[in-house]
């Protein structure tokens, strides 16, 4: 009998906080520079640190704020 009550709790404690926080990030989200996205979608994507940074979306954002 405990056992079912430790389960169901768990599960409704797992449905609560998952509808929490499938809320909280359409809420929440956060809208990014579409110029960033726009650079980065020019960037070849491949040779990953050859330019110094860490991927594509940091060089972009670098690009885009003028400190590349």
């Amino acid at each position: 009998m405990y056992i079912l009550f430790a389960i169901l709790i768990l599960t409704l404690l797992g449905l609560a906080l998952g509808l929490s926080l499938g809320i909280a990030g359409k809420y929440l989200k956060v809208e990014s520079d579409p110029l960033i996205e726009q650079v980065e979608a020019l960037m070849p994507g491949s040779q990953c640190g050859q330019c110094g940074f860490p991927g594509c979306k940091p060089a972009a954002e670098a690009l885009v704020s003028g400190t590349a």
